[in-house]
Parts: structure tokens; C-alpha cells; sequence
């Protein structure tokens, strides 16, 4: 069997099932017949295990390489950022930098992703650093996920710079550079950008709406939260996205707005257990336990999964 062979044969086992006993099998012919070094195989095969979350045995395989080109490295730095393993990717990251292997954009916005949960303000500087050095400032892939990095770090005035310095801005930038002031509780200034990012000709999206409303809710703004509601009708985005019609529900539940709350939950096509614990806790909140014993009564009734909820209320519809 030759190499692209079982390459192919890598491809549909990524395709069929995540059977792991299986890729070790196929593994193990690599080898037995000395396939081992070659790169089209171990991408493959480390392609597979990553999609499937066995990264540990992709990095098995990794190891057994004697050769490895920037893609292969790029799919073990991805696998272990796909899979949650931020540690292992800042490990990988500085194997790179002893052997001198020059990265990519891909390479470095993968380093800068797992930087703020790891709290590691220096590797993410660092990562810049070389950004920098080696040319790749001008992407905006890779300028998108330092202004990620540094707005979960709470440096909003470099997270500002550095969207300035910019050469071309995208629609994620401008939601990137909105949540970041949202997230740090500075919410005139995120509504400020919103109008510039309009001002430029983008026509904003889910994310932008999603924190548009956490803002509007915060900052208690009832007027604010219609205009959100209306650019979310005139988007159709409540009826078919579940995720986006809970949020807006959230914002009239945080505005103590019930009658809002219940229209858009009754104007949502889908709902799922967030939805009806919304509405519940909406009841809830508003002294109307009847009410929140009503919908939990219905909620079970259409047999919405995981339908467990903190009523507020016990089972005698008096007030907890």
C-alpha cells in the first residue's frame, strides 16, 4: 500500500467514525512498513486524531517524525487548541522558538487564543513581538486575536492602538474592539464605536448584537434596547437563531421588562431549557409565582431536556 494511499484511507477514517482503535491499527501499518517519515502520511493521520480529540496520540506520532514542515506543526499547535489543551500548546509554541522553526499567521493567533485563559500576559507579548520581527502585522487575522488578547487582559488603551494601526478592518475587528469595552464595563464608549463602525459601511451581525444587548442591559438603557430589538427583526434573527433570541430575552429580563420578555419568547420558532428558565426566572423576579409555575408546568410538559430549573417558587406556587 503505498503513501497516498493511506493517506486517502487516513481521510476517510476521519470521515466515517471517531474510532481510535482503529487509526492506531492504521498506525501501526505506517510503521511496520516504513512510512513513517513521510509528511503527507503523519499530517493525515495527525489530522485525524485531532479532529477526533485524541491529541495525545497525535502527539505521539508527532514525536515519532523525523521530519516535520510548518504545516504539521501548525496541525499540533490547532489540535491542542481545538481540544482545550492550552498548556500543551504553549509547550509546542516553544519548541518552535528552540528550533527555530519561523511561524505563520496561523501559528501565532492559535499562541495569542490561549495566552488570557493560561493569565500569560508575557508569552502573548512575546507572540507580538514576533508578529512584529517577522512581518505579519499586516494581517488581520492575526490583529484581530491580539486585540482579543490584550481586551481580556484589560489593556483597552493598547487593544485601541493597535486596532488603529490597522491597515484593513474587518467586521470582527470592529465586534472584537466593541466587546472588549463591553467586557471591561466601558459601555458609552462601546456604543461609541458601534456608531463609527456603521459610519464605515459595516452592517452589523449576531456578535454585534449580542453585545449591543449586554450593554444595553447593563447600562439599563430601555430606549436603546428597541432600536437593538428592531435591528434584530429586520435581520430575521430571532425566529430562526435560538442562541440570539435567548439574549434578547435576557436583555428585557435584566431591563425588568416582563411583557418584552414574553413577547419575543412567544415570537422564538425554537426554544430550548434557557429559554423557558428565562422566562421563568422573569416571573419569577417580578412577584408572579403562579406565572413561573405555569410555564415550568408547560416546559415539562413539552419535554424540554435537561428541564431543571431554580424556580424561585416551591411546588405550592408560593414565593422562595
Amino acid at each position: 500500500m503505498w503513501p497516498p494511499t493511506l493517506g486517502r484511507v487516513y481521510e476517510n477514517q476521519r470521515k466515517v467514525a471517531p474510532f481510535q482503535r482503529t487509526g492506531r491499527k492504521i498506525q501501526s501499518w505506517v510503521f511496520k512498513w516504513g512510512y513513517c517519515l513521510g509528511l503527507f502520511v503523519a499530517s493525515s493521520l495527525l489530522h485525524m486524531y485531532s479532529r477526533f480529540g485524541f491529541v495525545g496520540d497525535g502527539r505521539s506520532v508527532f514525536d515519532e517524525m523525523s521530519v516535520r514542515d510548518l504545516g504539521t506543526w501548525n496541525v499540533m499547535v490547532s489540535g491542542f487548541c481545538q481540544n482545550g489543551k492550552a498548556v500543551e500548546v504553549l509547550d509546542v509554541f516553544r519548541e518552535m522558538c528552540m528550533e527555530g522553526v519561523k511561524m505563520d499567521s496561523m501559528t501565532v493567533s492559535s499562541i495569542l487564543l490561549v495566552c488570557a485563559p493560561l493569565n500569560d500576559l508575557v508569552t502573548g507579548m512575546f507572540a507580538h513581538g514576533y508578529i512584529i520581527k517577522n512581518g505579519l502585522e499586516f494581517d488581520v487575522y492575526v490583529y484581530n486575536a491580539l486585540i482579543n488578547m490584550y481586551a481580556k487582559f484589560s489593556m483597552l488603551e493598547l487593544t485601541k492602538s493597535i486596532f488603529y494601526q490597522m491597515m484593513v478592518r474587518d467586521l470582527v475587528s470592529w465586534n472584537s474592539l466593541i466587546a472588549a469595552y463591553e467586557q471591561n464595563s466601558d459601555l458609552i464608549t462601546a456604543l461609541g464605536y458601534f456608531v463609527e463602525m456603521k459610519r464605515n459601511g459595516f452592517r452589523p451581525d449576531i456578535l454585534t448584537f449580542v453585545s449591543l444587548a449586554f450593554i444595553v442591559a447593563q447600562s439599563g438603557d430601555a430606549e436603546n434596547s428597541e432600536s437593538v430589538h428592531c435591528f434584530i427583526i429586520k435581520l430575521n434573527l430571532i425566529r430562526g437563531d435560538i442562541f440570539i433570541g435567548n439574549v434578547v430575552v435576557d436583555m428585557y429580563l435584566k431591563l425588568g421588562n416582563i411583557d418584552y420578555v414574553c413577547r419575543v419568547f412567544d415570537g422564538m420558532d425554537s426554544k430550548d431549557v434557557i429559554s423557558w428558565n428565562t422566562l421563568i426566572t422573569g416571573y419569577t423576579q417580578n412577584g408572579l409565582a403562579s406565572e413561573a409555575m405555569e410555564v415550568y408546568k408547560t416546559m415539562r410538559e413539552c419535554d424540554v431536556s435537561d428541564a431543571t430549573c431554580d424556580l424561585g417558587v416551591n411546588r405550592d406556587g408560593e414565593g422562595g
